[in-house]
């Protein structure tokens, strides 16, 4: 009786420890699962991280492109304005007729039309040569257009070529239809300075929201920060979405809720920040 006693324990004892060493190979499998989601997570959490980078660096390159195209939307109006005004005051002085602009005349113009100088030579160098060899009538206002695009891509950084070569383009178009439903290639010109202005303000209206197309039908790569090289397609498309923010948007950019992660094994409440750009 006290041996089968003896052998009942022996047996009870060999059945707990199975037990107890399935209980421990459990427990390491489940520690090992355990330690395999904390990796997932630590790489998910770099990764949102990294997208937070990101998202941030789209952010500021849209809202940065956003206000140079609507500096360059203002500026080029503002300079072929300019270049009207101030030809039309070389044209009055008589020095396309004697071929020669003197340094008085020049500071005479500038002060007379609010420019400079350096700006009223850059006209007068500009038209003299096709005006001595075609006379007045060559200089239409879609030539005064491609004056302007002259001394804009002239003062610009090589990078920004390319997008002020898309805008003359489109501006040249808008000021080519604008003066064939006006019925003449003087339109322009022939206005007072309250209507030039008003005219111009709406021609550049125009082509910025056409500019994204002009991108388009470039057909250059660039290379835009956060972006790196993009084709014209992709640039037209981003050109289009920095527009369509519209002028001066809020220096605050767009932000979304935190995204909060709960870590499997610690418990532990995790605050991940990240902002969107504004579509």
């Amino acid at each position: 009786m006290v041996k089968n006693a003896l052998i009942d324990t022996a047996k009870g004892y060999l059945m707990l420890k199975r037990n107890v060493t399935a209980l421990y190979n459990q427990t390491v499998l489940l520690r090992n699962a355990l330690n395999h989601t904390d990796t997932a997570y630590i790489a998910l959490h770099k990764n949102l991280t990294s997208t937070s980078g990101m998202l941030k660096s789209l952010n500021s390159t849209l809202a940065e492109l956003n206000r140079g195209l609507y500096s360059l939307n203002s500026t080029y109006g503002k300079t072929y304005i300019g270049v009207i005004t101030v030809h039309r005051a070389i044209l009055a002085s008589g020095a396309y007729g004697r071929g020669n602009l003197t340094q008085t005349e020049a500071e005479e113009i500038a002060t007379q039309t609010g420019t400079t100088p350096e700006f009223v030579y850059a006209v007068f160098n500009s038209v003299y040569p096709v005006y001595a060899n075609a006379g007045s009538g060559a200089i239409t206002d879609t030539f005064l257009a491609n004056v302007t695009e002259g001394i804009i891509k002239a003062g610009s950084p090589s990078a920004q070529v390319p997008l002020v070569e898309a805008y003359g383009k489109a501006f040249y178009l808008e000021v080519e239809a604008f003066d064939q439903k006006a019925g003449s290639e003087y339109a322009l010109q022939g206005m007072s300075s309250g209507e030039l202005t008003k005219a111009v303000s709406g021609i550049a209206t125009s082509v910025l929201h056409k500019l994204p197309e002009a991108v388009l039908q470039t057909n250059q790569t660039i290379v835009v920060n956060g972006f790196g090289r993009l084709d014209a397609k992709a640039f037209s498309g981003i050109v289009e979405t920095a527009i369509s923010l519209g002028p001066s948007p809020s220096a605050r950019p767009l932000r979304t809720p935190p995204l909060r992660l709960r870590s499997p094994s610690s418990a532990t409440l995790l605050t991940i920040p990240f902002q969107s750009s504004r579509t």
